[in-house]
């Protein structure tokens, strides 16, 4: 951001980019390749349902769904979409052999 006037300062605190950062959910979607992070907003119709919709093509896929904790906090495992877990890591299944 840089310096800047206090109004600058306000008009960033205001403006969509900074809500984003703060509001946007994510899920990590961890596979062959590395990951691929997926942005939601919680607020919005929309972005829920392709982030639903993501969830579960990836659980009839096989992957696990883990809510990651805060602050060093355990994980959760999800069995079905939660709109309010801020950050969600899909684990393919792993097979033996």
């Amino acid at each position: 951001m840089g310096t800047g006037t206090q109004a600058e300062l306000w008009r960033w605190l205001r403006s969509a980019a900074f809500r984003t950062e703060l509001f946007m959910h994510i899920q990590i979607v961890m596979d062959l390749t590395g990951d691929t992070r997926h942005e939601f907003d919680p607020d919005d119709t929309a972005s829920v349902a392709s982030a639903k919709a993501r969830f579960s093509e990836l659980a009839l896929k096989g992957f696990r769904a883990v809510e990651l904790g805060k602050h060093g906090e355990p994980g959760k495992l999800l069995t079905e979409f939660n709109r309010e877990a801020e950050q969600v890591l899909f684990i393919p299944q792993l097979q033996g052999g």
